[in-house]
Formats: C-alpha cells, sequence, structure tokens
C-alpha cells in the first residue's frame, strides 16, 4: 500500500502550524507545504542552514537551533529530504546543534510553541511511516541519543568515573553505606516507624552523593531521590501505586520550592514516615482503597483500579464488570476470596475513607459529600458512616478538622 506522502506533510505542518519543504537528492525543493499564510522565515532560512540540515542527517532526524531560539528538522528518507520547521520549543531539551547568526530581525512570536513530546512525536511519525524498512522503528532515545548528548558521552561519563573513584580511594571519602540505605527503605516496606527512626539516626564514615555542583539543587536532587525510593518501597509494603506516585509528586513539588538547603531534608523525613504510616496501617486493615499486592489477580487488579479511577460517585458491581468484560457474579465471587471482602464492602469502604479525607481537608458540606461520592442522601452516608466508623460525620469533624477549614 503506497503512502500518501502529501497528507502526512500537510498533516504534520498543520499540527506544528510551519512550514515543511521537500529536498530531492540534488537537493533541489520539489515541494513546500505551509498552510499559514502569516509565516514567512525568509529571514532564518538560507543555503547554509539547509546544507547543514542536509549534510547531517541520516538515518536518525537531525535537529538544529538558530540563536538558541529557532528549531528547524530534518529527516531523510531513501533520495528524499524533508526540512520541517521554523518552530520554538518551551524548552531545547539541550540540542547539541546550533548555529549563531547575526542579530536577526524575527518576531518569535509568529512560531508556534511546542512541547518536546509533541515535536518530537511529528518526527517520529513522518520518520516511521514513510520507511521502507518496517522493522527498524526510530524512537524517542534515538533521537535524543543523536541530537542531545555530546560526541563520546558514554567514554567521558566512564572517564570521569575513573578519575572520582581515584580521588575517593586517595582521600578515604566514600558514599553512604548501602547497607544503611537498605534499613532505611525496608523500614518503610514494613511499615516500621520506630525502624526508620533508628535507621536515620545510624552514624556511619562517607556522604551523601553529589548530584549538582549548586547547593540548593544537589539538596533537591538528593531528597527527590530518596523520596522516589521510598514510595517504591511504600508500594512493595502494600500501598496502591496510584497513591504512592501522587504523593510522591506532592512531596517533589514541594521540594522544588524549596529556598533553603536545609528544608527539602526536612521534607524528605516527612515524607518516608508519612509512606511508613500508610503501610503499617495498611497492615492492619487491608480491606481499604489503599491496598495494593503486587501478585494479586489480574482481574482483581483492574476491578480496583477501576473503583479508585470512579470512587467519586455511583459505582455499581455490574459497571465495574461490565468494563472488564465479566459476569458480575463471577467477579463478585472472584473478589471476595482473593481479598476476603464482598467487592459491595471494599467500595463502600473506599468512600468512606474518601468522606473522612473530605471531613478533614475540606468546608464541604455533609450534603455535598454525600452527593459528591454518589450515596442517595447525607442520612445514608451518615448511617454508613457511623456504622465503620463509629462515629457521626459531625463527630468525626469536630475531632480531627484541620484548624484552616474551621475559621
Amino acid at each position: 500500500m503506497e503512502l500518501n506522502l502529501e497528507y502526512l506533510m500537510q498533516k504534520v505542518s498543520k499540527n506544528l502550524h510551519t512550514i515543511v519543504r521537500i529536498y530531492d537528492s540534488s537537493c533541489q525543493q520539489t515541494t513546500i507545504f505551509c498552510m499559514r499564510k502569516d509565516l514567512d522565515d525568509s529571514a532564518l532560512y538560507s543555503n547554509r542552514l539547509q546544507s547543514t540540515l542536509i549534510d547531517n542527517t541520516s538515518e536518525i532526524p537531525f535537529i538544529i537551533v538558530i540563536n538558541c531560539k529557532y528549531v528547524y528538522a530534518c529527516i531523510k528518507h531513501d533520495k528524499l529530504y524533508f526540512i520541517i520547521g521554523p518552530l520554538s520549543l518551551y524548552s531545547n531539551y539541550s540540542i547539541i546543534h546550533s548555529i549563531k547568526l547575526p542579530e536577526i530581525e524575527f518576531d518569535i512570536t509568529k512560531l508556534y510553541c511546542s512541547t518536546w513530546d509533541e515535536f518530537i512525536q511529528s518526527l517520529l511519525d513522518v520518520c516511521n511511516l514513510i520507511t521502507s524498512h518496517p522493522l527498524h522503528v526510530i524512537n524517542e532515545l534515538d533521537i535524543v541519543n543523536f541530537n542531545c548528548l555530546k560526541e563520546n558521552f558514554e567514554y567521558n561519563i566512564r572517564k570521569q568515573l575513573e578519575e572520582n573513584l581515584l580521588e575517593s580511594y586517595e582521600s578515604g571519602q566514600y558514599h553512604n553505606p548501602y547497607d544503611q540505605e537498605l534499613r532505611e527503605l525496608s523500614s518503610i516496606e514494613n511499615g516500621d516507624t520506630e525502624a526508620l527512626k533508628k535507621s536515620i539516626e545510624e552514624d556511619y564514615i562517607g556522604k551523601i552523593g553529589t548530584l549538582a555542583k549548586d547547593a540548593l539543587r544537589n539538596a533537591k536532587n538528593n531528597a527527590i531521590v530518596v523520596i522516589t525510593n521510598s514510595s517504591r518501597s511504600a508500594i512493595r509494603g502494600g500501598l496502591s501505586p496510584e497513591i504512592a506516585f501522587s504523593m510522591s509528586d506532592l512531596y517533589i513539588q514541594q521540594i522544588e520550592e524549596a529556598c533553603s538547603a536545609n528544608l527539602p531534608i526536612q521534607i524528605t523525613r516527612n515524607a518516608e514516615f508519612e509512606f511508613a504510616r500508610m503501610v503499617h496501617d495498611l497492615k492492619k486493615d487491608k480491606s481499604t482503597m489503599n491496598s495494593y499486592d503486587g501478585n494479586e489477580n489480574e482481574h482483581v487488579m483492574t476491578a480496583k483500579n477501576y473503583i479508585y479511577r470512579h470512587l467519586r460517585g455511583h459505582i455499581t458491581v455490574e459497571q465495574i464488570a461490565s468494563a472488564l468484560s465479566l459476569n458480575a457474579n463471577y467477579l463478585s465471587g472472584l473478589f471476595k476470596k482473593c481479598e476476603h471482602i464482598s467487592l459491595k464492602d471494599f467500595i463502600l469502604n473506599g468512600k468512606i475513607n474518601l468522606a473522612k479525607n473530605m471531613l478533614k481537608y475540606s468546608a464541604y458540606t455533609y450534603t455535598e459529600i454525600a452527593y459528591y461520592l454518589g450515596f442517595s442522601s447525607q442520612s445514608h452516608l451518615g448511617k454508613q458512616f457511623k456504622k465503620r466508623t463509629g462515629m457521626t460525620l459531625s463527630q468525626y469533624r469536630s475531632r480531627f478538622q484541620m484548624q484552616e477549614f474551621m475559621d
């Protein structure tokens, strides 16, 4: 089946709101695609740029930046060259190929500002749809390696590694011990806050790795590593991956806002203990939405994920079964067998836990919470809530609500 090349080029041109030029093997322009009447890149596009793009393009797209602002790419296919651009990127992603031109009178606001992912996806679409070698697929990593990593990158890394190891040997300065790190992470996996406290307080010879030259950036990077590892330990301990990933995201966002080098470590310690506490609570009660077992039945795991995504609303066993293309009775029986709790009770427990959070961390009325969680009325929610907590909605809120929502 022959590819509609004209349609593909028009699509790329429209997606990136830019120009697509096609050249033959003798570097003569054969076709140009551009749906924008207001885009004229004559101040940027030159014979020098054209030659640079074509001469450096192999089977992997070649990307170049002009004056750190204007981006072009070139793709080769058999005897044809496709030059795409100009456009700008939200981030130039450390593109190593560049041209410095004298000051250019060109309004960059006329260019479409693309995300890296959007730009790369358009290049990959062209590469992999027009290829005559269907078994050889170009991916994003190929493009990054060719356009963003300097020549001899791996060699230079190994060379620097040997220099650093020799320096550590001569100075006697080593990293923090790995066994201490394992004890720290194991404490989180086991939900053992006391063991976590002891592992953090351990004394040892060695220092935390240097991940950036700037002190604040180094502190942030180290904190991000610890929180990421902690979230994975919590998942191994039974915490739902979605809960763990979301918590990790929030803590890392807080770390990125830190203005002093001592704050990231405090945020990190809070995160570690919170992960450990959540795992501890789960080990006491596994019949909650937050629990996860990496060895659990595939249908049960998918059902849990569906419930988690649709907890804010009315859910029935029939809806879940339909989404999983299973019989409702079969799914209910399977779930009870694997989880030792009925599917209906599991859903209700999840809703009650979410109601607890809304009572603690929001100013929603009881009626609004009931509606939000798919209960038929406030009284229905109140009855189920008291049955499982021993408290009314009002009693729970009075006891646990955060001060900011009480004012």
